[in-house]
């Protein structure tokens, strides 16, 4: 008959076996090495994170240490938080995020929805600094505070921006932020189905991407996009944050831009950035079209956008839509005004 494999031994298996534990006065490396069936230094190495991290309190001396759950005021007396510096040669995000989870203790902190999205975007966003950024290194900042998880990913490599001018041949930053929010838009097709930012955007309470001279903030709560002006940038800067106890659901956001074989084949677009990068013309509709023939649906959010241009209008829905009549355009949010200039040109 086959033995049950043991219990992998980590942060949480050790928090909920201490919960059931029935010595009273805590446990001793001894105890966890006989438990989990590890050695003693791996048994001391968790028992010194979990210190580290508030949940367990270590009481008499080296030999004879006993270890019990640390107090729940205690562990509100401090903001959970670390910093650091990873060289991307050979990096794995997998690794770099459970030494995240093992220093803050995010399953304890994160509800489970909450802990696989912030999985997701974490090693969403760090694989791409690794394959894509040309940088040696990328600094690392996490927190948890006032019931919000957020994270930065700084590399000082080429630049998102510049990277996806280079790539596709655009030729302003204006035109790679915009090509970067369609999404499938990747510039190591390779190894990448350009899927990460398109729903780490989405599926974040705020989302932002800095670089060069320009900022992306996409800001779910207030359902809004803006694209600002900063100072010089070297490199890429990724922020994300999102509530611990989310309402959110990757699985939903994912069936939301999917077909019946869970293929990624739609897209959403906010008209409204276009226009914080300037006019909308017929030009900057066809540079939008760039691409989207990958996809079965379109949606065009037209939230915030008050009127719209008649070449516009026409490229996107009358000649975009005649050579592609097998991809649905979806219009959102638009006004009277919006909405004339879109029946104009299909009809």
């Amino acid at each position: 008959m086959r033995q049950k494999a043991p219990t992998p031994l980590n942060l949480e298996t050790l928090r909920s076996w201490l919960k059931q534990a029935p010595q009273v006065s805590g446990v001793t490396s001894p105890d966890v090495v006989k438990h989990f069936n590890v050695s003693r230094a791996t048994a001391a190495r968790v028992l010194k994170k979990a210190v580290e991290a508030g949940w367990l309190e270590r009481s008499g001396s080296t030999k004879n240490a006993h270890y019990t759950l640390g107090s729940s005021k205690k562990q509100r007396t401090h903001t959970p938080s670390l910093q650091m510096t990873k060289s991307l040669k050979g990096l794995a995000e997998d690794r770099v995020f459970d030494e995240v989870d093992l220093k803050l203790g995010l399953k304890s902190e994160l509800s489970d929805q909450t802990f696989r999205i912030v999985q997701y975007a974490f090693s969403e966003m760090l694989n791409n600094a690794i394959d894509h950024s040309q940088a040696k290194t990328a600094e690392i900042a996490v927190i948890l505070e006032n019931g919000v998880l957020k994270f930065r990913i700084r590399d000082r490599g080429i630049g998102i921006f510049k990277r996806i001018r280079k790539t596709f041949g655009l030729e302003t930053n204006e035109d790679a932020i915009e090509h970067l929010l369609k999404g499938k838009q990747t510039t190591a097709p390779a190894a990448h189905s350009g899927q990460g930012i398109f729903f780490t955007s989405k599926i974040a309470d705020v989302f932002s991407i800095k670089s060069e001279k320009f900022e992306l903030t996409i800001n779910n709560e207030k359902r809004d996009q803006r694209l600002g002006v900063i100072r010089n940038l070297k490199g890429t800067e990724v922020y994300f944050s999102i509530k611990t106890q989310t309402r959110r659901s990757l699985e939903k956001l994912f069936r939301e831009y999917a077909n019946d074989d869970f293929e990624f084949d739609r897209s959403k677009y906010p008209i409204r950035v276009l226009q914080q990068t300037g006019t909308v013309s017929r030009s900057q509709a066809r540079r939008l079209t760039f691409g989207l023939e990958k996809f079965d649906r379109i949606i065009f959010d037209f939230a915030g956008v008050r009127e719209l241009g008649q070449g516009f209008a026409d490229e996107l829905f009358r000649v975009f839509q005649a050579r592609h009549p097998g991809i649905v355009l979806e219009v959102r949010n638009a006004n009277s005004a919006v909405d004339f200039m879109i029946r104009r040109a299909r009809a």
